[in-house]
């Protein structure tokens, strides 16, 4: 068992998501919108999204959090054409294929916070790490991410991330 720094998390996590690029589109479109953005899984579904006025695409989360309001180059440019065309066929929305997919694409290592093996939520739990690295302050994290409660956004900043190798992934 390892505790990674929040580099050294991105770095798998980029190196990750490169390797998927060529041989799945649909997971590659799907890891890089959670890398991108941050978001839960689950916030993956256009029901869950809208524009305003001035363009910028809005979130309503899900767990009670507070809604996110990404400006269009806050998003990847694959998810803003969907947007717009009303579908999301592109992107894997069920999460017993991440399951299988992201513990592939990590190989040959699995991570956890605690005793909670992070899948899908490990892009969260990067979002909320790099994020801090730039804007250096708790508060604007915590505005930034839609947490409802300060003590998640604390948790996802600080918690620490274990890297463990994996057991083997043909049984």
């Amino acid at each position: 068992m390892n505790i990674i720094s929040a580099s050294e998390l991105n770095t798998v996590l980029v190196e990750a998501i490169n390797k998927i690029k060529e041989a799945d589109t649909v997971c590659f479109n799907t890891c890089n919108f959670l890398y991108t953005t941050g978001c839960r899984f689950s916030e993956l579904n256009l029901d869950r999204w809208s524009q305003d006025e001035e363009g910028n695409f809005i979130v309503q989360p899900s767990k009670r959090n507070l809604e996110r309001t990404f400006s269009p180059d806050e998003l990847p440019e694959h998810f803003r054409n969907c947007f717009e065309a009303g579908n999301l066929f592109l992107y894997d929305r069920s999460s017993t294929t991440m399951e299988r997919l992201i513990p592939r694409m990590l190989w040959p290592y699995d991570y956890f916070v605690g005793k909670q093996r992070l899948i899908t939520h490990i892009f969260r739990h990067n979002r909320f790490k790099q994020l801090y690295k730039v804007l250096q302050s708790r508060e604007a994290v915590h505005t930034k991410m839609g947490e409802k409660r300060e003590s998640s956004t604390l948790h996802y900043i600080f918690s620490e991330i274990k890297q463990v190798r994996s057991k083997d992934l043909t049984q």
